[in-house]
C-alpha cells in the first residue's frame, strides 16, 4: 500500500486524554484553551486541520481521511467547550471553530483585562481614606485579573 492510500494516523490516546482533561472553554480562558489545542495538535501532527478550512466543493470527492480526521478533531474540541457555548460551534469544522473562538472570546477578554489594569493603575489612596479599604480594593482588582489568567 502506498503512503497516499494509507489512512491517517489516529490521534494518540495520551493526547486525547490530555485534551479531554483540560479546562473547558468558558470564554475567560480562551487564550489558554487555544494554546493547549495548538500545542496538542502540533504534537499529533494535526495542526494543519485548524490552520485552513478543508474545502469540499459541491460535486467533488472528499480526500480520503481528511474529513474523518477533521470530524474527530471537531468532536474532541466540542467536548472541551462549556455546554453553554457548545451549540454555537457544532456545525463548524476545526478551522472555523478556532476562528470563531478567537473572534468571540479573545478580543473581549483582552479589553476587559486592559480595563482592569487601567482601574488598578488609577487606584490611589485618597486622603483620609482607610488603608484597609484601599488594600481590599486593590486585592479585588488583582482577583479580577487572576480570573483572566493574568
Amino acid at each position: 500500500m502506498s503512503s497516499v492510500d494509507s489512512p491517517p494516523s489516529p490521534i494518540s490516546e495520551s493526547i486525547k486524554m490530555h485534551l479531554l482533561n483540560m479546562e473547558r472553554l468558558t470564554g475567560l480562558n480562551c487564550k489558554e484553551w487555544l494554546r493547549n489545542w495548538r500545542l496538542a495538535l502540533g504534537i499529533a501532527g494535526k495542526l494543519h486541520l485548524t490552520e485552513y478550512p478543508i474545502p469540499v466543493p459541491p460535486g467533488q470527492v472528499i480526500i480520503k481521511g481528511s474529513y474523518d480526521e477533521s470530524e474527530e478533531i471537531r468532536d474532541l474540541m466540542l467536548s472541551t467547550i462549556d455546554p453553554e457555548f457548545r451549540k454555537d460551534f457544532e456545525s463548524l469544522g476545526p478551522y472555523e471553530l478556532m476562528q470563531l473562538v478567537e473572534k468571540r472570546f479573545q478580543k473581549p477578554v483582552e479589553e476587559e483585562r486592559t480595563r482592569i489594569f487601567k482601574r488598578l493603575a488609577e487606584c490611589k489612596l485618597k486622603a483620609g481614606s482607610s488603608v484597609n479599604s484601599h488594600v481590599l480594593q486593590i486585592e479585588a482588582y488583582i482577583g479580577e485579573l487572576d480570573k483572566h489568567d493574568v
